[in-house]
C-alpha cells in the first residue's frame, strides 16, 4: 500500500470531542507551514522585492558596464537559485516519508523510519486492571492511510547511535493492556521499563526513584532498576496523560490537546520523608519512609517514540470497574466500607450497572451544564450505562492521535486482542519497534472474557452512536475493528 502525499493537521489547542472546544481555540495563528517555519518568500529561498537594487531607481542611472555587471551577476544569482531549490527537492524526497503507511513485515530491527503494522481480529480481551482489521476500506489503495504507524518526518537516527536512552511512551486510557505490555517489554529483553508514577517503582535504599536520566530527578523513573538492565536505547515509559479520571465531573474530564500534552509528561517521584515535612496521608508511602512528591514534569525533548495501546472499549469500561471493586476487596476483610462496596457492587453484570448507575447520578447534573456537551450528546448519555467513561475513552484517543503527530512520533498502533489473536506478531512488531533484542523468558498471555454482554443491545447501539460521534476520523480509522452490534 502506498503513502498518502501528506499526514493530518491538527490543532494544537483545540480538544477534539467536541465543537464547541472550538471556543478554547481562537487566535491560534496558521500561516506557518509542516515544519512550523512561517510561510514567507524568504522562508522559500526567494529574494525579497525590496532588498533588490534596481540600477533605474535613481535619477541618471548607472554607467552602462555598472549595468552589465549588474545583469550578469543577476542572472548567476538566477542560477544559484535554481540550483539549491532542485537540491532541496531532491533532500525532501528522499527524508519525507509520507504520513501514515503500512510497512514490511520482515525480521529484524528495523531502520528508524521503518513500517511496522499490527492488525488482526477481534474477539476476545484479557481483563487486565492495571494497579494503580479491518483495513479502512472503499478506497483505492493509493489514498487509504494505515493506521497502525505513523511516520516521523524527523528522525534520522537508531537507538545505536544514542548517548543516552530516550523515551517511548506506552500511552494507554487506564486498564486497556498496560500492564502486560510492560511486564513483556521487560521479561522478553532483560531490560526495565520506565513509568511517570515513581510511586509503582522499586525504590533505592534511602526511600527514592531510581530516575532513568541520573541527573533529572523529575524525569521518568526505572520500575525495576535491581531487576533487570538499565535501558541504554528507547526506554519504554508509562503514562495515562490526562482526563483519565473515573469519579469525576466535566470540569475535571474534558481536556484540550494542549492540556493533554502536557499531563502525558508529567507524574509524580518518591524521596525520603524528612522530619518536618507535613504531608496528606495518601501521600506517605514504603511504610513511612517515603513522600510522594506530586506534579513532576520532564521535557517533551526526551520523548522519541510512542506505543498507543487500544482495548475494546466495552471490555476497558468494564475493566474500570474490575479495577475500583478489586481495591475494595482487597481490603473488605478488615473495612466495614469496603466490604459493604462489594456486597452492593458485585461481580458480574448487576453489580457493574448499579456501579455505573451510582456514578451517572451524581455528574449528571454537572454534564448538563456543561457548555462542552451538547444536547445531542446528553440525549445519548441518558441511554448509556457509565457514559462518562466512553467520553473519556474517546477524547483519549482523539488526543493521543492529536499528541503523537503534533509532536512528529513514530508512534506504534498495538490492539491489546491482537496478543491473542496473533501473539507472536504482535510480540515481534513491538520488540522490532523498541530495538530490544528478545533475551529472556516472553510471559504467557492468557486471553480473557468479553464482557458486551453487561451491555443491553440498545445500550450497544448507543454506545457506538456516541463513540462514532465524538470521534475524530484519525481515531475511528483505530477504532472501527469494535464497531458490531452483536457478541461475535
Amino acid at each position: 500500500m502506498s503513502s498518502p502525499t501528506s499526514r493530518p493537521e491538527y490543532d494544537l489547542y483545540a480538544s477534539p470531542t467536541n465543537a464547541k472546544m472550538g471556543e478554547m481555540s481562537n487566535g491560534i495563528g496558521t500561516n506557518n507551514g509542516p515544519n512550523g517555519q512561517p510561510t514567507t518568500s524568504q522562508t522559500r529561498g526567494l529574494v525579497n522585492n525590496y532588498e533588490m537594487y534596481s540600477p533605474r531607481s535613481k535619477p541618471g542611472g548607472r554607467p552602462r558596464h555598472n549595468r552589465r555587471i549588474f545583469v550578469a551577476a543577476l542572472a548567476v544569482l538566477v542560477v544559484v537559485l535554481a540550483i539549491v531549490a532542485h537540491s532541496r527537492h531532491g533532500d525532501d524526497n528522499k527524508k519525507q516519508p509520507d504520513g501514515i503507511a503500512v510497512g514490511n513485515q520482515g525480521k529484524g530491527r528495523p531502520s528508524s523510519l521503518a513500517p511496522i503494522t499490527s492488525s488482526s481480529t477481534d474477539d476476545v480481551n484479557d481483563d487486565d486492571d492495571d494497579v494503580d482489521n479491518t483495513s479502512p476500506s472503499s478506497q483505492s489503495e493509493s489514498n487509504v492511510l494505515s493506521p497502525y504507524l505513523r511516520y516521523s518526518l524527523t528522525e534520522k537516527t537508531n537507538a545505536d547511535t544514542f548517548q543516552e536512552p530516550r523515551v517511548a511512551w506506552l500511552m494507554s486510557f487506564p486498564n486497556s493492556g498496560t500492564s502486560y505490555t510492560l511486564r513483556l517489554a521487560q521479561w522478553a529483553s532483560n531490560v526495565t521499563a520506565a513509568t511517570n508514577y515513581g510511586d509503582e517503582c522499586d525504590l533505592d535504599p534511602k526511600g527514592r526513584n531510581v530516575p532513568l536520566y541520573p541527573n533529572m530527578a523529575n524525569g521518568p523513573a526505572l520500575k525495576y532498576p535491581y531487576k533487570y538492565s538499565l535501558p541504554t536505547g528507547y526506554a519504554l515509559t508509562k503514562t495515562h496523560c490526562g482526563g483519565r479520571c473515573t469519579h469525576c465531573s466535566p470540569d475535571k474530564y474534558v481536556e484540550t490537546q494542549l492540556t493533554f500534552h502536557e499531563q502525558c509528561l508529567q507524574g509524580n517521584r518518591m524521596e525520603p520523608l524528612k522530619k518536618d515535612s507535613n504531608p496528606s496521608p495518601q501521600n506517605i508511602r514504603n511504610k513511612g519512609k517515603s513522600e510522594r512528591v506530586m506534579e513532576v514534569r520532564y521535557p517533551e525533548s526526551l520523548v522519541a517514540r510512542a506505543v498507543h495501546v487500544i482495548r475494546d472499549p466495552f471490555n476497558n469500561v468494564v475493566a474500570r470497574f474490575h479495577l475500583d471493586w478489586g481495591k475494595y476487596n482487597h481490603k473488605a476483610d478488615k473495612d466495614k466500607d469496603a466490604k459493604a462496596f462489594v456486597e452492593k457492587y458485585t461481580y458480574d453484570p448487576n453489580g457493574f450497572l448499579k456501579w455505573c448507575k451510582s456514578i451517572d447520578d451524581v455528574y449528571i447534573k454537572d454534564e448538563e451544564k456543561s457548555r462542552f456537551i451538547s444536547e445531542e450528546v446528553l440525549e445519548l448519555f441518558k441511554q448509556i450505562p457509565c457514559h462518562g467513561d466512553f467520553f473519556r475513552y474517546i477524547q483519549w484517543h482523539n488526543l493521543a492521535v492529536a499528541t503523537t503527530a503534533k509532536l512528529d512520533l513514530p508512534t506504534y498502533v498495538l490492539h491489546y486482542e491482537n496478543y491473542a489473536t496473533e501473539f507472536e506478531q504482535t510480540k515481534d512488531e513491538l520488540m522490532n519497534f523498541l530495538e530490544l533484542d528478545i533475551v529472556g523468558e516472553v510471559p504467557e498471555f492468557i486471553p480473557g472474557k468479553s464482557y458486551r454482554n453487561y451491555f443491553s443491545k440498545e445500550q450497544r447501539v448507543a454506545s457506538l452512536k456516541l463513540m462514532k460521534k465524538l470521534a475524530n476520523p484519525e481515531t475511528w480509522r483505530l477504532l472501527d475493528r469494535y464497531d458490531y452490534i452483536e457478541q461475535k
